[in-house]
């Protein structure tokens, strides 16, 4: 196995987009703050998030990702679990998000529905540059 050569983190990246969701966290909770689904997360600013009652309305909050909900239909999938509901909307919003829950809880593609979202929103990638790590 080839070693990688060293990173050279000084010079300056291509501007990457990062919120999905139009308006950001904001307009996320102000749209989803209706009570329908209980919970909230804490958000970096120290505010709160509220969770996706489904996955329309999820995906449809974010016009660039709105192809997962199809992906999430072709599954067989009928709703978020609790980690989804908290952390994708935050996640589409560019959010930082740290998750703990049991295994089978869904963690996996709350993290990875964002991250799909966020490579395919992407130019191309020049030269060796990741776009997700």
């Amino acid at each position: 196995i080839a070693k990688l050569a060293p990173a050279d983190h000084r010079r300056s990246y291509d501007e990457v987009e990062s919120c999905f969701i139009p308006g950001g966290l904001e307009a996320w909770n102000a749209s989803h703050g209706d009570g329908s689904v209980a919970g909230s997360a804490t958000a970096p600013s120290g505010g709160s998030i509220k969770p996706a009652p489904s996955f329309a309305a999820m995906f449809g909050a974010a016009p660039k990702a709105s192809w997962l909900l199809k992906g999430a239909a072709r599954a067989g999938l009928e709703r978020p679990t609790a980690v989804q509901a908290l952390t994708v909307p935050a996640a589409l919003c560019g959010c930082d998000v740290l998750a703990v829950a049991e295994t089978g809880s869904g963690k996996t593609l709350a993290f990875g529905w964002p991250l799909l979202a966020h490579v395919a929103a992407q130019e191309a990638s020049r030269g060796s540059e990741p776009v997700a790590l």
